[in-house]
C-alpha cells in the first residue's frame, strides 16, 4: 500500500501516475520537467476526498476547474495532482507549494472554501485537508548534484 508520505516523495519525482491497480492520476495542466527540482522548504497541501465511485469523472473535472484553478490563481503552487480510486471513490488532491506560508494561505482562504463548494454533490463524506513538509525529493537532489 502506498502511504501518503511515500506518495509525496514520488510527487517530487514527477512519477505519480497509475500508482495503484484501479487508480488514476490527473496531473495539473502545467507539466513539470525533471529539471524543475522541488525547492527546499516546499510544502504539500493534501486533500482527502470520498467521492461517489459512480461520479469519479465528474469529480475529477470539478477538481481541475475549481480546486486546481483556484490554487493556481493563489500563487506559490508548483505542481498539483489528483489521484483517484475508481472502485472506492477515495481520492487525494495534492498541491505542492513553494512554502508553508503559501500552502497555509490557500487552505485558510475563502478561495479554497469557494473552490471546494461545487464538489459537494459528488462527495459522500466531508473532505479533509492536511499539510506536509516535503522532507526529501531524491530527484531534485540528484539533479542539483547533491544526491
Amino acid at each position: 500500500m502506498l502511504t501518503k508520505r511515500r506518495f509525496l516523495q514520488l510527487l517530487g519525482l514527477g512519477v505519480a501516475t497509475n500508482l495503484l491497480h484501479g487508480s488514476t492520476a490527473t496531473a495539473s495542466p502545467r507539466a513539470s520537467s525533471q529539471s524543475d527540482p522541488v525547492p527546499q522548504g516546499a510544502y504539500a497541501g493534501v486533500i482527502t476526498f470520498q467521492f461517489d465511485p459512480n461520479r469519479i469523472e465528474e469529480a475529477s473535472a470539478l477538481w481541475e476547474t475549481s480546486v486546481y484553478a483556484a490554487a493556481a490563481r493563489q500563487g506559490g503552487l508548483l505542481r498539483a495532482v489528483l489521484l483517484t480510486n475508481r472502485e472506492t471513490g477515495k481520492a487525494l488532491g495534492i498541491g505542492l507549494w513553494a512554502s508553508q506560508a503559501d500552502s497555509e494561505a490557500f487552505g485558510a482562504s475563502g478561495a479554497f472554501q469557494a473552490a471546494v463548494a461545487p464538489m459537494a454533490p459528488v462527495l459522500v463524506a466531508p473532505l479533509v485537508r492536511e499539510q506536509y513538509e516535503v522532507s526529501r525529493s531524491p530527484l531534485a537532489l540528484a539533479i542539483s548534484g547533491g544526491g
